[in-house]
């Protein structure tokens, strides 16, 4: 069994080959799955000239002040306007 870079532990190999490999330091498949899609907007974000804790924060105050379902779309990253909120 590999030894890990920078732990002690040995890295199980079955583990990480199992479907739920993404989700073991998210603590659930779902949590694992919810995490990769967070990952890739901010990354998303980063490609698009935004900065990605502006980005979500800006986009989870929209959110939560009832932006519409059907305008979902400018909410993306790649349309992302800062001036909407101020």
């Amino acid at each position: 069994m590999r030894q890990s870079a920078s732990h002690s532990r040995p890295l199980d190999q079955t583990k990480m080959r199992s479907p739920d490999a993404h989700s073991l330091f998210a603590g659930s498949e779902g949590g694992g799955r919810t995490w990769a899609t967070v990952a890739t907007l901010l990354q998303t974000a980063k490609m698009n000239g935004v900065d990605p804790l502006y980005w979500l924060s800006q986009t989870l105050v929209r959110i939560a002040q009832g932006w519409p379902v059907s305008e979902t779309e400018a909410l993306m990253p790649w349309n992302f306007k800062s001036d909407v909120i101020g």
